[in-house]
């Protein structure tokens, strides 16, 4: 078993020795066993929250890409990878997202559905993140209950 306290200060630590990361700010870290620990950190740029890196400070390459955050973290969760951090600007980004795409532009909707057993398990609501970003968003769970009734392709 994994001790998410140390991979966390492992992950922060690699984060701030990295060259050329100034501009941007860890928005979510993602991890997973199989068989050794693989992590992923997401960066977003302070001056286009479109810009958003993907970062493995682990992977012998350490290197960077560009990803689009939202569809990658689903892409991630699919891939049997848990969420370690996630800061609440990207809870709303999520949440947002969600509310303007699905179930059309969702297609990692198992990763989607990790997400919200997630936010559920950690108390990550519609109230929370209002309280913290000043902006009303849709109750996401409602919507993908919501159309879950009708449509099952998120089990592909």
């Amino acid at each position: 078993m994994i001790d998410k306290h140390f991979l966390y200060e492992q992950c922060i630590h690699r984060w701030n020795k990295k060259e050329n990361l100034s501009n941007y700010a860890i928005s979510a870290i993602c991890y997973r066993e199989n068989p050794v620990t693989d992590v992923i950190i997401y960066g977003i740029n302070h001056y286009d929250d479109r810009d958003v890196i993907a970062f493995k400070p682990f992977d012998y390459e350490n290197r960077m890409i560009s990803v689009n955050e939202n569809e990658h973290i689903f892409k991630s969760l699919q891939k049997e990878y848990e969420i370690l951090f996630m800061g609440i600007e990207t809870h709303h980004k999520l949440w947002k997202e969600i509310e303007m795409s699905y179930p059309q532009d969702i297609h990692y909707k198992k990763g989607l559905k990790k997400y919200i057993s997630y936010c559920k398990n950690n108390h990550i609501t519609k109230k929370l993140i209002e309280t913290f970003t000043f902006d009303k968003v849709a109750d996401i769970t409602k919507i993908v209950k919501i159309h879950d009734k009708s449509d099952k392709s998120y089990e592909r």
